[in-house]
């Protein structure tokens, strides 16, 4: 626990927090979280020690989350899980909802301008605030700060209001899409630098959403612009097929994906299996004219 956090005031204290440290495997990032939580003066060493250690409850979202359980230490993955989650439970709704966002992001610095894009400029300096004193977040220079993995995947198992996740994550991945709406100028590619791990996260999930079809052909732009062709492939065939479920095979955007699809092909020297698509899109285009 770094000095700056609470100290203990007898030895019963410092027997407490050694045996707090010890219940949460030194995991160095638990202890910075319990750390800073027990700063504030929720509860004593000893209540703290005494909630960890508390038998399963209705509400251990831990038993739910096999994910966020494998990133845990064997033997302590409730002490640290039940670290984060109380420590989360502080928070104000606009602190939690950074942590949402960041949930659904890449673990990559998240610039602040984006977070006040995404939940509201009247809202990001309390919402930073908030995360950064209960060390549930790094700094990454002055504008930008981190979620370390396992505050991010607790945070999927604590996900809040109903359908608040899902609007949080929609926002940004229209707001991501208006960033990179200028990649086909690969000299703007070092400006939107920040914003591409994200999106390209985002767009590692398959949604059959129009907007994550126009962050995911963005994506392929990007790509293909900077000679990233086979990464450019896979995102436009994922583009291709969520055009075809949600818009049909004869969709104008369908047929534009298709087209972009033979560009990565014939990018990567398959001249037959890009001509076969043009062909395939000359043919629909002919169809849709004659009806």
């Amino acid at each position: 626990f770094r000095s700056l956090h609470r100290k203990p005031k007898n030895d019963t204290e410092t027997e407490a927090l050694r045996v707090i440290a010890r219940e949460l495997g030194w995991h160095p990032l638990a202890a910075e979280v319990a750390g800073s939580y027990l700063a504030k003066g929720f509860a004593t060493f000893s209540q703290y020690l005494a909630d960890l250690r508390a038998s399963i409850r209705p509400d251990d979202i831990l038993e739910s989350s096999a994910k966020l359980k494998a990133l845990l230490p064997t033997g302590h993955d409730r002490s640290i899980f039940r670290t984060f989650i109380t420590s989360i439970r502080q928070l104000g709704e606009e602190g939690q909802d950074f942590l949402r966002l960041a949930s659904v992001l890449a673990v990559a610095p998240i610039p602040l301008e984006f977070v006040a894009q995404i939940l509201g400029a009247e809202t990001v300096v309390s919402a930073v605030d908030q995360v950064d004193t209960f060390s549930l977040c790094e700094r990454a220079g002055d504008d930008a700060r981190v979620v370390h993995t396992l505050v991010s995947r607790t945070m999927q198992a604590f996900p809040g209001p109903d359908g608040r996740v899902d609007s949080i994550r929609a926002s940004a991945v229209r707001a991501l899409g208006d960033r990179l709406s200028v990649v086909d100028d690969i000299g703007t590619h070092e400006g939107v630098s920040g914003f591409v791990a994200h999106a390209r996260h985002l767009v590692s999930v398959r949604r059959d959403d129009a907007d994550d079809a126009i962050l995911a052909d963005w994506m392929v732009l990007h790509d293909f612009k900077r000679g990233e062709f086979r990464s450019a492939h896979t995102l436009a065939r994922q583009v291709l097929e969520t055009h075809r479920r949600i818009l049909g095979a004869d969709h104008p955007d369908t047929l534009t994906s298709m087209s972009n699809l033979a560009e990565t092909l014939q990018s990567q020297g398959d001249f037959a299996g890009a001509r076969t698509l043009q062909e395939q899109v000359l043919e629909a285009r002919h169809q849709i004219g004659r009806a």
